[in-house]
C-alpha cells in the first residue's frame, strides 16, 4: 500500500521506495512426483500393527494409493530407518504391517532428514518420541537442511489403535493398550512431509478425502504465509484535525493526505492465508520502518526509524487492521517512509489445539500414556526455525510526508 501525503503538486514524482508485492500466483502441484517413504522401524511402532484394521495400517495403504493416483507420473521409494536406513522392495514394505518389521534399536531420524532432496517429497512416518536434546538437534537440522534450502515442512497427526510397549519415554518403557471404543485413548503417529508446499497440500487433501486424516490436524510450515495483501481502506479518527485525506485509490493502494501535526491513520488490509498454515496473532507482528529524504531532486538515505509506530493491531478473519501513529516531520524536505509488517521470530507462538492435545512433557503409564513426548516443543521449534530463516512478511506501507 502507498500513502502519499501531499498538500501541493510540487515535489517528488515517486515515493523513493518499491512496494513489496505479496499477491501470490496460485501454486500448482506437479503432475509428476518422486516420493521417498521412510518408516520408523523401532519397537515402539510395533504397537500400531497388532490390530489388522488399525488407522495406522490403513493409512499406510492409503498413502501408497494416493501417491500413485493423485499424480499422473512419478516414482515411490520405500525405506525403513532406526539404527540405519534400509531401502525396501515393495514386498518388504508390506511387512511394515507386521510386528516383526519393528526391530531396529534407535530412532536416528536425523540420518533421514539429512537426505532430503529439493526435487522430491520425503514422507517420514514415526511416533516422534524425542527428548529435549533430540528436539534441539532435529529442529536445527530441519532449519538448516530444509527451510534454508526453500523446502517446506508439513506435519499430520493421526490417532490409531495401539497395543504394545512405549520406549524412549523419560521413565522406563511401559505397556499401553488403547480402548477400541474411545478414540481419545488411541496413540498418535505422525507423517512428516518435506518438499514443496503445493505437493504436500495435494497429498494431504487427497489423504483427508479418505476419511482417516483430519485436515484440522495438519500443519504446514512455510516461509510464505499469505497469498495476497490488498488495501481495503484508509481512514482517520473522526476528531483528528491534524490529518486530511484527499484521495484514496484502493485498487492500486494509494492515498493522498495532508499532515499538519502528529496524527494517526487506520489501515485495513485484505489478506489471503495459506491453507494449513501457522495461526498468526497480532502479537506475532512487528513493524520495521525505513526512511528516505528528498534532497536536490533525488531521494537519499535508507535508515531504520521510529518516526512511524503501530498503536493498535488486530486480525479478524482475513482482515488486518493497523493504526499507524505518524510524527510530524521537522524537515523542510519531503520524507518518505517504507513500513514493513512482518513476523517477529521471537514472539509467542500459538500452537494448534491438536498439538497441545497430543503432547505431554512426561507421558508415562499413569499419566497421559498415549501422548507424545515433547511434541509441542518440537513443533514450536520448527515454526521458530522457519521464522528465523525467512521472516515472513505480511504487508507493507509507503508514506510520503510533505514539509
Amino acid at each position: 500500500m502507498t500513502l502519499f501525503l501531499s498538500g501541493c503538486s510540487k515535489g517528488p514524482k515517486d515515493t523513493g521506495f518499491t512496494l513489496l508485492d505479496f499477491n501470490d500466483t496460485p501454486m500448482k502441484y506437479s503432475d509428476q512426483i518422486n516420493a521417498d517413504i521412510y518408516i520408523d522401524a523401532t519397537p515402539s511402532m510395533a504397537g500400531f500393527v497388532t490390530d489388522n484394521n488399525s488407522n495406522y495400517i490403513n493409512t499406510l495403504s492409503e498413502l501408497e494409493s494416493v501417491l500413485n493416483t493423485a499424480f499422473k507420473n512419478g516414482t515411490v521409494n520405500f525405506f525403513s530407518f532406526g539404527n540405519s536406513i534400509q531401502k525396501l522392495s515393495r514386498t518388504e514394505y508390506l511387512n511394515c504391517k507386521t510386528p516383526q518389521f519393528y526391530s531396529q534399536g534407535n530412532t536416528f531420524i536425523d540420518s533421514v532428514l539429512s537426505k532430503n532432496d529439493t526435487k522430491k517429497v520425503s514422507i517420514i512416518i514415526t511416533d516422534l518420541f524425542q527428548d529435549q536434546r533430540d528436539v534441539n538437534s532435529v529442529v536445527k537440522l530441519i532449519r538448516d537442511s530444509c527451510f534454508a534450502k526453500g523446502l517446506d515442512v508439513g506435519i499430520a497427526g493421526i490417532r490409531s489403535e495401539y497395543n504394545g510397549t512405549v520406549y524412549d519415554a523419560l521413565t522406563a518403557p511401559y505397556k499401553y493398550t488403547s480402548i477400541k471404543s474411545q478414540t481419545n485413548s488411541f496413540r498418535p503417529f505422525y507423517m512428516l512431509f518435506i518438499g514443496k508446499e503445493e505437493n504436500i497440500s495435494k497429498i494431504v487433501e487427497t489423504l483427508a478425502s479418505k476419511g482417516r486424516l483430519a485436515e484440522e490436524n495438519v500443519l504446514l510450515i512455510s516461509g510464505r504465509y499469505i497469498t495476497k495483501s490488498d488495501l481495503n481502506s484508509v481512514t482517520k479518527d473522526k476528531n483528528d484535525k491534524n490529518i486530511s485525506i484527499k484521495r484514496v485509490e484502493e485498487e492500486n493502494g494509494t492515498a493522498w493526505v495532508s499532515l499538519n501535526g502528529d496524527a494517526a491513520l487506520n489501515c485495513v488490509f485484505d489478506l489471503g492465508f495459506k491453507e494449513f498454515g501457522v495461526y498468526i496473532t497480532p502479537e506475532n507482528l512487528r513493524l520495521d520502518v525505513y526512511k528516505k529524504e528528498f534532497k536536490d531532486k533525488t531521494w537519499s538515505g535508507n535508515e531504520l526509524t521510529n518516526d512511524i509506530t503501530s498503536e493498535q493491531t488486530s486480525i479478524t478473519g482475513n482482515k488486518l487492521n493497523i493504526k499507524l501513529k505518524l510524527l510530524q516531520s521537522k524537515s523542510n524536505n519531503f520524507i518518505s517512509y517504507h513500513s514493513v509488517i512482518s513476523i517477529n521470530p521471537n514472539s509467542k507462538i500459538e500452537l494448534p489445539k491438536w498439538v497441545n492435545e497430543f503432547s505431554s512433557e512426561n507421558p508415562n503409564s499413569m499419566n497421559k500414556p498415549q501422548n507424545t513426548l515433547n511434541l509441542d516443543k518440537f513443533i514450536e521449534g520448527l515454526i521458530r526455525g522457519s521464522w528465523a530463516v525467512s521472516t515472513p512478511k505480511i504487508a507493507n506501507i509507503i508514506t510520503v510526508i510533505k514539509p
